[in-house]
């Protein structure tokens, strides 16, 4: 099994006010993936947003997503596809859907088949090619901010568990309003970083995946960030997603285990084998013990708390 690499790390901005005036409010190691090293989300003293600082530099941000990571989302159908469809629809019913980060096309081809004029953007190129050749699908491999979007174009934008990993988010942002027709929308997914699941969990809390979400949103941040780029609020929605609290519970008894051993997770998990272990393990609990947790996650997306959270918003005309 191949080792991971060691990344450069740089310091970076405050992405949301351009500032260098962060505390660290939590660290970590790659539970996921095992690449080597210890991560820290600082939180910006100015306007609160949180982000990974020192973060990868661009050149090395191919090696935190090792090949398998990318493979699960070609070989597995979400299962999540229907209900995101029947989500969309309530906001725009028809017309051309640019999904942004569309992994191996599996909702853009069911989107299409419900009557949509459906395009694509995806980073990774065999996910890309699976979307082009076994759906025949409009996906252009590369980051957003190389895309060629044209302007006024889409009436819906949606972005489900990207927009956390993004370096440039706000440059993004406003690539996409430009994109969007007037009356458009945008939206946009991201883990809830604010959530009472959060502060209870710290660093085991699953929806870190540290070093890939550069990202730690609020949904008072992500809100003013879209404000910023020019979009008008429209809703936000607190998700119930119960596999994730299972999931956080399982990483808290394994680090557990490992601090009374003495065995550092990065030094266990350094290699692409462990990978595939926990996908699996995250493919059993989503499919087998998220039930007997739904009414805890469904009283925390009440209490507007969820560990997730799904923001629309508009580009007024």
């Amino acid at each position: 099994m191949g080792q991971f690499e060691r990344i450069d790390l740089k310091e970076v901005a405050c992405p949301l006010c351009g500032l260098h005036d962060g505390e660290i409010v939590l660290s970590a190691e790659d539970y996921l993936c095992g690449v080597p090293g210890i991560f820290s989300i600082q939180k910006c003293k100015a306007c609160g947003m949180c982000y990974l600082n020192p973060a990868p530099r661009a050149e090395d941000l191919y090696k935190i997503y090792p090949h398998i990571y990318h493979e699960g989302f070609i070989n597995q159908q979400p299962f999540w596809i229907k209900e995101r469809l029947a989500f969309i629809k309530t906001i725009s019913p028809g017309g051309r859907l640019l999904e942004v980060g569309c992994a191996a096309g599996h909702f853009l081809a069911r989107a299409g088949d419900a009557g949509y004029e459906v395009f694509g953007v995806e980073l990774d190129a065999a996910a890309g090619e699976y979307a082009r050749s076994n759906y025949n699908l409009n996906v252009e491999t590369g980051s957003v901010m190389e895309a060629e979007l044209p302007d006024s174009f889409f009436n819906l934008i949606v972005l489900f568990d990207v927009f956390e990993h993004l370096t440039e988010p706000v440059s993004c942002l406003k690539k996409l309003i430009a994109a969007l027709a007037g009356g458009g929308h945008i939206v946009i997914r991201v883990p809830n970083f604010s959530s009472r699941e959060a502060r209870l969990f710290k660093e085991n809390w699953y929806p870190l995946d540290l070093p890939r979400h550069l990202l730690h949103f609020s949904p008072g941040t992500l809100l003013r960030m879209l404000s910023g780029a020019g979009f008008s609020f429209v809703k936000i929605i607190y998700e119930v997603e119960p596999e994730i609290l299972v999931l956080s519970v399982i990483r808290y008894i394994y680090n557990m285990l490992d601090k009374k051993t003495g065995t550092s997770l990065a030094n266990k998990t350094g290699d692409s084998g462990h990978v595939t272990r926990r996908l699996r393990l995250k493919q059993f609990v989503t499919k087998s013990l998220a039930i007997p947790f739904f009414i805890p996650a469904k009283a925390l997306s009440l209490l507007k708390s969820s560990n997730m959270i799904t923001v629309v918003a508009r580009k007024m005309t």
